[in-house]
């Protein structure tokens, strides 16, 4: 290399670190998102923290076809990207690209099993699931010990 192209390389180098290293002030990182402040707060009129059985008669806006898995304990306690803290005794999900808050009734295809959640969190991660469920929502469609299972979506509000 010339002598000449070092100081422009070495700039080049700090530009490109300066660069990657900047943010949004008003931006929180979860995971690979970047969520707003608005967006990582839940609403005080949002859905109640245990989905009910009224929420099985609402209209379905959306469904999809796919196999759910969950979450594993040691995620109990931590952080979900909603900013809430996961219980794997409650009702929740974790889904790529539905609003926190909303409410999805996941059927297991097998055996026909129903359950109403509530979107708190981001992922599965995996390119062959569609949502991650928590310990609850899995055992209630006797999904634990088969790990993953096949099942419809259904977006309900």
């Amino acid at each position: 290399m010339r002598l000449f192209q070092l100081p422009l390389v070495v700039l080049m180098c700090l530009m490109l670190c300066v660069g990657g290293c900047s943010q949004k002030s008003d931006t929180l990182k979860h995971g690979y998102y970047y969520i707003t402040e608005e967006e990582n707060t839940l609403k005080d009129d949002g859905p109640s923290e245990t989905p009910t059985e009224e929420d099985a008669s609402i209209p379905v806006s959306d469904t999809a076809y796919g196999k759910a898995s969950y979450y594993a304990d040691r995620f109990h306690g931590k952080s979900t990207a909603s900013g809430e803290i996961y219980d794997r005794n409650k009702l929740t999900a974790a889904h790529l690209s539905l609003p926190f808050g909303t409410m999805v009734r996941v059927t297991n295809l097998v055996n026909e099993k129903q359950i109403t959640v509530r979107v708190n969190d981001r992922g599965p991660y995996s390119e062959n699931r569609i949502i991650d469920l928590s310990y609850k929502a899995m055992e209630a469609l006797d999904g634990i010990s088969a790990g993953i299972v096949e099942v419809k979506i259904e977006v309900l509000k």
